[in-house]
C-alpha cells in the first residue's frame, strides 16, 4: 500500500524504489538551477559583447546540463504531481536556454543583455517552481548524508 499526502501543493508518497530513484535525480536540479541563474547574474554587467557572449556560453552549458537532469527525472516521477512540476520547470529551463542562445547571437550589448535579462527572468521562474519542490521532498527518500548513525 502506497499513501500519499499532498502538502502545500507538493507530493509526498510512501517511499519506493523509483521514488527514491526520483529524488536522488530531481535533488541535483536545485544547486544546478541555482548555478545557471548566479551565472546569468554575473554576465548581466558586461560592458564588452565579447565578454557577455563568453560568459554566456557558461551559462548555456549549464542551462543545458539542467534540461538533461530534468528530463531524467521526469522519466522517474513518481506520479502526475511530480510529473506536473518538473514539466513546468523544463518549460522554463526551455525558454531560458532559447533565450541564452539568442543573447550568444546578438552583435549589440544593449539586445544581448535583453535577452540575458530574460534568460535571467525565466531561470528564476524555473527556481522558484523547483526550490520548494525539492525542498519538500520526503527526507527519507533522500540519499543518506550523516555518516555518524
Amino acid at each position: 500500500m502506497v499513501i500519499c499526502f499532498v502538502l502545500a501543493g507538493t507530493p509526498v508518497t510512501g517511499v519506493g524504489a523509483q521514488g527514491a530513484d526520483f529524488v536522488g535525480q530531481v535533488q541535483p536540479t536545485l544547486p544546478a538551477n541555482e548555478l545557471l541563474l548566479d551565472q546569468i547574474r554575473m554576465a548581466l554587467p558586461a560592458t564588452e559583447i565579447d565578454a557577455l557572449t563568453v560568459q554566456t556560453s557558461m551559462s548555456l552549458g549549464t542551462a543545458e546540463d539542467l534540461q538533461q537532469q530534468l528530463n531524467q527525472a521526469l522519466t522517474l516521477a513518481p506520479d502526475d504531481a511530480a510529473r506536473s512540476r518538473v514539466e513546468g520547470v523544463l518549460t522554463h529551463t526551455q525558454a531560458a536556454l532559447d533565450a541564452l542562445r539568442l543573447a550568444q547571437a546578438e552583435d549589440n550589448l544593449d539586445s544581448a543583455r535583453g535577452r540575458l535579462d530574460q534568460a535571467r527572468g525565466e531561470a528564476q521562474e524555473g527556481l522558484d517552481e523547483l526550490r520548494p519542490f525539492v525542498q519538500g521532498l520526503p527526507a527519507e527518500a533522500a540519499p543518506a548524508t550523516d555518516t555518524g548513525k
